[in-house]
């Protein structure tokens, strides 16, 4: 494509800023759509990653080969595309912003105006309310903060020696004895949202205890100033991300796109599956463990940058994690089954088998479908992801998502999208495309009524909002714990 981007949306929108749809637009929507995804030459567009709008009514593509494509859900038209492939992207909240994250670039887009917007990247400075004295040839607490970190602690009194002092949660410690009060400050320095370690030895004690402290940000507030939690401008906000050279995972808010968080591992390798919370407050990896075989998963909150929790996994393979909307659950997607760990719990409870004795209605219609239709939606049968076999058999789970409806996507090994009510634990509908290509991409749109999916070159945009949830089975009513 060649008309430039911009020009592209303003004919989609008729000159109306923004790409959130007006009450017209949502009217006799088409069931389904195929969009091709193609080179010149025929072969498949790789897609890296699928974002919705926050109102639906915008599907993100981003593709390796061609740019992020930008597509009309009501009539699965591509209305536009911009020059950057990243590997993660996301709409602020309200939808006026996207936040574009590529090998190349970061780019932040006012999606009123399509223009960029500057990100300042500029890391604000962190406090722990703690002032020193040089005294006796020690370093002394001389002064608390009120309302720092540090007092918020309850551990630290004034006259407590400083002896040394570490980056992060943690690593080495760099010795302070003999040093300058200058010294120590400099080695406390370092941006809100990220943590320092102190050794110190109490008034009237021999050994030293370690306390990890939060650094935060200061603000004026009158004659006096105030300590803010990390990040709370943008506490909440959708979330993009990448890893760092020091194996961080860092979060960029949507909306400002400042780093909002960089989360360091603790208990589990740096590469592997992790999915961020709806609401932006958590975030989960699933890697191997640090300290042993196994593999565990380890929850973060965002504010603060905190390793809260590790829950080992009882699974022996596993390809994809996601949250469930209202972030009680986390769901792992293995061989032939999704597990389920509730969150407040702790616990992974009953999971969902993809092999199903014939769970799926006798009598269920296709959604407003179109039996010609390249992806045609028909009621599950017995045998509609093949017989179980574990590891040793066939696999069907590629990729999996979650909708606010109560239904669970799940993208199988030959070609078929099964969704399954999370409650219930049944198979509902099964959609086929085609036999011979796995289901690479599942993405519902915010309000769970469209479904998108992607296997070597098609992308299938379908509109399943007649398919519900059982009545009363709610998004998941739990289960016993494993």
């Amino acid at each position: 494509m060649s008309v430039p981007f911009h020009l592209l949306l303003s004919a989609l929108l008729g000159g109306a800023p923004g790409i959130l749809a007006d009450e017209e637009s949502r009217q006799d929507p088409e069931p389904h759509h195929l969009i091709r995804l193609l080179t010149e030459s025929g072969t498949p567009l790789a897609v890296r990653t699928l974002a919705f709008s926050p109102d639906g009514a915008t599907l993100l593509v981003s593709t390796a080969q061609g740019g992020t494509m930008i597509i009309r859900t009501r009539d699965g038209e591509v209305v536009g595309e911009y020059d950057l492939a990243p590997f993660s992207m996301a709409f602020s909240r309200d939808g006026t912003r996207l936040l574009l994250i590529s090998e190349r670039d970061t780019v932040l887009l006012d999606t009123r105006r399509w223009s960029p917007v500057p990100i300042d990247d500029a890391a604000e400075p962190g406090y722990v309310g703690l002032r020193f004295e040089r005294r006796g040839g020690r370093i002394l607490v001389s002064e608390l903060t009120p309302g720092g970190p540090v007092e918020a602690l309850g551990s630290v009194r004034v006259g407590d020696e400083l002896v040394s002092v570490g980056d992060g949660r943690g690593g080495p410690m760099t010795e302070v004895l003999g040093r300058t009060v200058e010294f120590a400050q400099e080695q406390i320095a370092g941006p809100a949202g990220t943590f320092v370690r102190l050794g110190i030895i109490a008034r009237g004690e021999t050994s030293t205890e370690t306390h990890t402290v939060p650094r935060q940000a200061l603000r004026r507030d009158g004659n006096s100033f105030r300590f803010l939690p990390a990040a709370a401008a943008d506490a909440g906000e959708n979330l993009a991300l990448l890893a760092d050279r020091q194996r961080r995972y860092v979060l960029r808010s949507a909306r400002t796109g400042r780093v909002v968080a960089r989360l360091s591992p603790e208990a589990v390798e740096s590469i592997g599956q992790h999915a961020i919370s709806p609401d932006g407050e958590r975030f989960a990896l699933l890697a191997g463990r640090i300290d042993g075989p196994g593999v565990a998963i380890e929850l973060f909150e965002v504010v603060g940058s905190e390793s809260t929790a590790v829950v080992p996994f009882p699974g022996e393979t596993w390809y994809q994690v996601a949250f469930t909307p209202d972030g009680s659950r986390l769901l792992v997607g293995t061989w032939d089954t999704v597990e389920i760990l509730d969150l407040e719990r702790g616990e992974f409870i009953e999971p969902l088998p993809l092999a199903p004795p014939g769970s799926g209605p006798e009598d269920a219609r296709p959604a407003g479908g179109d039996p010609a239709a390249a992806a045609a939606i028909r009621s599950a049968d017995r045998n509609a992801f093949g017989p179980s076999g574990g590891p040793a058999g066939p696999r069907r789970l590629r990729c999996l998502a979650a909708s606010p409806r109560g239904l669970v996507a799940v993208g199988g090994q030959s070609g078929a999208v099964g969704l399954w009510d999370l409650g219930s634990r049944k198979l509902l509908h099964l959609i086929e495309a085609r036999p011979d290509a796995p289901v690479e991409h599942v993405a519902f749109s915010p309000d769970g009524r469209w479904l998108a999916s992607y296997l070597e070159g098609e992308l299938h945009l379908l509109d399943v909002s007649g398919i519900r949830a059982e009545p009363g089975s709610g998004p998941d009513p739990g289960g016993e714990a494993r």
